[in-house]
C-alpha cells in the first residue's frame, strides 16, 4: 500500500508540474533557508520543488539534495572531497 500511495503522489506531482527534493542537512533549516533552497532547486530543474528535509548528523555542514536523478551536493563533506581530489590531481 505505501508504494501505491507514493506512486499516486508522484502522478499528482507530475500533473501539477511539481517535483520532490529529498534534502539532507546537518541541522534543521529555517523557513527562510528552506524557501531560498527551494527557489534555487526550482531554477535548476524548472519545476516547483517540494522539500522533504531529513537531518543527517554525519554531515559536517551544508546540504545534499536529490531531485529525481539529479544530486546537488552543497555539503562541507562534498567540498572537502572535491578539494582533496583536486590536490591529488595536482
Amino acid at each position: 500500500l505505501p508504494a501505491m500511495v507514493t506512486a499516486y503522489r508522484d502522478l499528482v506531482d507530475a500533473e501539477l508540474g511539481r517535483v520532490r527534493a529529498q534534502v539532507r542537512t546537518s541541522i534543521s533549516l529555517t523557513d527562510g533557508e528552506k524557501s531560498q533552497l527551494a527557489n534555487r532547486l526550482q531554477a535548476a530543474v524548472g519545476k516547483q520543488v517540494i522539500l522533504e528535509e531529513t537531518m543527517d548528523p554525519n554531515l559536517l555542514g551544508g546540504f545534499v539534495a536529490h531531485v529525481g536523478s539529479l544530486i546537488l551536493d552543497g555539503s562541507l563533506d562534498g567540498q572537502l572531497a572535491r578539494l582533496r581530489e583536486r590536490l591529488v590531481r595536482g
